[in-house]
């Protein structure tokens, strides 16, 4: 019942959504540094996208992630810092795009179970927030998963001058796990930045413990690949992003630091166990 009358919510504030055009940072945007889309990919960028991923974080995480599409890969011209903690998130994106340049700012929280989540966020700019057609705007997200095979969200973004944007993306896990995740998702509401950017689609493969595969095609005809490997509490990535013709076009790096993550090595090592024996007195069975 609570399955049901979450979705109905969100389909109608989607559906007044779709009455809106957009004055705040696309979701594409937004979504930039993450290798997949929310729902699929197992930290989502912590909630920045969708609020409602914070509700599955366990420990404090800390996220750096930047690219090299303005100027070379350690001018750090475009990052984002994503931090994360148990149903808490705060986040900070720079973005160059050049004579202008705007800081976007957000703050989350995120509650629920495995089965349903739900959360929300306020996010603020600074910079040249009209030229690169940023407001203060709120986030609603929600992510279901009602068997362990399939998962999807929604998440609602409305500007404080009443303009808004909706997503929704749709995961499949065809072995149930986080081994293999073939996703897609659609935004709606914004024509500005993204005129012919509605869709992507993709698949994240984990080859190894903690090191995963990912690639992903947009609507534009564009499309990334991209790869991210656990040493344990930290990890790195890169992605890199390719033109419809096929042709390189920039990389975006992350570093990612804080809560323990599955990794290849840990099954390399080997491990001693030891049986303590007092010796003094009888020696029990």
């Amino acid at each position: 019942m609570k399955f049901i009358a979450g979705l109905f919510l969100f389909f109608i504030l989607f559906s007044s959504i779709l009455l809106c055009q957009s004055q705040l940072p696309s979701y594409y945007l937004q979504d930039e540094f993450s290798i997949a889309s929310p729902t699929s990919y197992r930290y989502g960028l912590y909630g920045y996208v969708n609020p409602a991923v914070l509700s599955m974080i366990e420990e404090p995480d800390i996220y750096f992630a930047w690219s090299d599409q303005i100027g070379r890969w350690n001018d750090f011209n475009n990052y984002g810092l994503f931090t994360s903690f148990p149903h808490l998130g705060f986040y900070m994106v720079n973005t160059n795009f050049k004579p202008y340049t705007v800081t976007d700012y957000k703050f989350s929280t995120g509650f629920g179970t495995d089965a349903a989540s739900f959360g929300m966020g306020y996010a603020w700019s600074s910079g040249d927030t009209k030229e690169l057609n940023h407001s203060d705007y709120y986030t609603l997200g929600t992510i279901f998963r009602p068997i362990k095979y399939i998962s999807f969200g929604l998440v609602g973004n409305l500007s404080t001058g009443n303009k808004s944007e909706g997503m929704v993306d749709f995961a499949v896990r065809p072995l149930g796990n986080e081994l293999i995740a073939l996703y897609a998702d659609y935004a709606f509401g914004n024509r500005k930045l993204t005129t012919d950017l509605n869709w992507s689609a993709g698949a994240v493969a984990e080859v190894l413990p903690g090191l995963r595969i990912s690639g992903r095609y947009f609507s534009d005809h564009f499309f990334n690949v991209g790869a991210e490997l656990s040493f344990g509490r930290l990890g790195l990535t890169s992605e890199s992003h390719f033109s419809k013709d096929g042709k390189y076009g920039y990389n975006t790096y992350g570093i990612r630091i804080g809560a323990y993550d599955r990794n290849i090595f840990s099954d390399l090592s080997t491990n001693n166990e030891y049986v303590k024996f007092e010796l003094i007195g009888g020696m029990k069975y």
